[in-house]
This record gives structure tokens, C-alpha cells and sequence, in this order.
């Protein structure tokens, strides 16, 4: 893997990259649908 590399484990979602994006990239690389994402957290059973 490259040095800068984040391994993501399978299976993963949408959220969980977009969540990765968020932590990852600088305010000024983010796309607009990551600065005006908001996030749900998942309610088990719901």
C-alpha cells in the first residue's frame, strides 16, 4: 500500500466513506456533498 494509504475493511457503506473523507481531507479538498453532509448515526434495530 502507498504510504499515505487507509485501509478501509469491507463491508463498507457509503456513510463510512464519506465519514473517512471528512476526517481525511482539508476543509478546502472537500466537495460539497462532504461539507454539507450531515450525519445519522445508525440506531440499531430502527
Amino acid at each position: 500500500m502507498p504510504e499515505k494509504a487507509t485501509f478501509i475493511p469491507k463491508p463498507f457503506s457509503a456513510a463510512i466513506v464519506h465519514e473517512h473523507l471528512r476526517r481525511t481531507l482539508p476543509d478546502g479538498k472537500k466537495p460539497a456533498p462532504l461539507k454539507n453532509a450531515v450525519t445519522t448515526p445508525v440506531q440499531p434495530g430502527a
